[in-house]
């Protein structure tokens, strides 16, 4: 039972293709992770046909489709670049194809990329091997070659949602995604997103500090990481996650990049939340995508004055299903909606267990009851719901200023607390 968004008409693939721009190089960020992924994969990174592979993914003119085609008659990336031009039409491939093939090979380019992923320990999947994605590969235009840094296991799950939105986030929506993805990582689900600005990067610090399992999709190879502030986030999405790429590693964000990313993002997930959207924006294209790839289709209604969710208004009308709380997502699935405080074999049953982190959350748990009176639970409950000013949070806890300086200034750097733009204060 699929809630797909009606009369939207489908999406074409941009062709590859990208103007170099500023950006700052952070490669030497791929050094620290040394991880051992036992899958079969359908070639090594000392596959002869590989140098191939990847030149022909690094031709601009060859979209996913003409890949995959060539690939499939001629049997072999070399065979692709070694057959005659009456061969590659008789193929069916355009003519913009047929004269990108007919360039010669330069096979440095792709010992240079491969000795970069060789080095960075960044895995490889060709749409041959065993280990790629079975949801992805069910999409339209599926990326013939994945670049995978991290935990190749998180991308094949079938419980991974997709959560997006504006990079322009505002309050509410920080709200909004925070409250609803830490109630489907409670429930046992991965989330996958772009790493970008706004509610992108909000879902996957939530995610990271449930102890969950988060997948970032970029917009650039893995020679650029962007945007280069989110590089603190890293390693800690590595332990268990994974970052995911089409693009060769030299590839810079562009902006006809992201709608491709956008298409892996619904393409990895069950379902796609959107939380902020503008009617015309990324998320509504990767909600588009959902519904083309016949994914589920959820969002989040806000105030009716705001532009950032005139988007989600519109999915709404056209058949997404409006979420108000986290259970709206696991009730459409069938998922019981499981707290992180319930039994270890619960949460070790769970597809995605956080049981390792279990532990912990019960000695939280008997801390917060220990505190539940003290004047710092009163600080933080106040701001719960939404940020609160100074005179707001004395107004509900009764406290003098002098003593709620102190606490917001221990609150904050205790991690309980956010200060966010004009002086307010959040809860996180």
């Amino acid at each position: 039972r699929h809630r797909r968004v009606e009369g939207e008409a489908p999406l074409a693939l941009p062709m590859e293709g990208a103007t170099r721009a500023p950006m700052i190089v952070v490669g030497h960020l791929f050094s620290f992770q040394k991880a051992y992924f036992g899958f079969n994969r359908f070639m090594d990174l000392n596959h002869p046909d590989l140098p191939y592979w990847l030149a022909l993914n690094n031709r601009e003119a060859i979209g996913p489709q003409s890949f995959i085609k060539a690939f499939d008659h001629f049997g072999s990336a070399k065979a692709v670049f070694g057959a005659s031009k009456d061969d590659l039409i008789q193929c069916g491939l355009r003519p913009s194809v047929v004269s990108a093939l007919e360039r010669p090979v330069d096979l440095k380019q792709g010992e240079e990329e491969l000795s970069f992923y060789q080095k960075k320990n960044i895995q490889i999947l060709s749409f041959k091997d065993k280990a790629y994605p079975p949801l992805l590969k069910q999409i339209h235009s599926f990326p013939p070659l994945l670049f995978v840094w991290g935990n190749l296991s998180a991308l094949s799950s079938d419980d991974c949602l997709g959560v997006v939105g504006s990079r322009a986030v505002t309050e509410y929506g920080v709200v909004a995604c925070r409250r609803l993805v830490r109630e489907c990582v409670e429930g046992g689900f991965s989330i996958v997103s772009g790493f970008a600005k706004g509610i992108d990067i909000e879902a996957h610090k939530t995610t990271l500090e449930l102890g969950g399992i988060t997948v970032a999709v970029l917009g650039s190879g893995f020679g650029f990481l962007y945007p280069p502030e989110h590089s603190v986030y890293v390693e800690k999405i590595l332990e268990k996650g994974a970052f995911v790429s089409e693009f060769p590693f030299k590839a810079f964000p562009h902006p006809s990049f992201f709608p491709r990313r956008n298409r892996i993002i619904s393409g990895l997930s069950r379902g796609v939340l959107v939380v902020e959207a503008n009617e015309k924006s990324g998320a509504m294209i990767t909600a588009r995508y959902a519904t083309e790839q016949n994914r589920d289709v959820f969002a989040v209604p806000g105030p009716l004055d705001s532009l950032r969710s005139r988007g989600c208004h519109r999915l709404i009308q056209q058949g997404a299903k409006l979420v108000m709380e986290g259970r709206d997502i696991l009730d459409e699935w069938h998922y019981p909606l499981r707290s992180l405080a319930q039994d270890a074999s619960l949460a070790q049953s769970r597809p995605h267990g956080l049981s390792r982190n279990l532990g912990d959350e019960k000695q939280k748990m008997k801390l917060s009851l220990v505190e539940s009176n003290t004047d710092e639970s009163k600080v933080v409950q106040a701001c719960r719901e939404r940020s609160q000013n100074i005179d707001e949070i004395i107004g509900a806890t009764g406290l003098s200023s002098e003593k709620l300086t102190v606490l917001l200034t221990q609150l904050e750097l205790g991690g309980r607390l956010r200060l966010m733009p004009g002086g307010r204060f959040l809860a996180v």
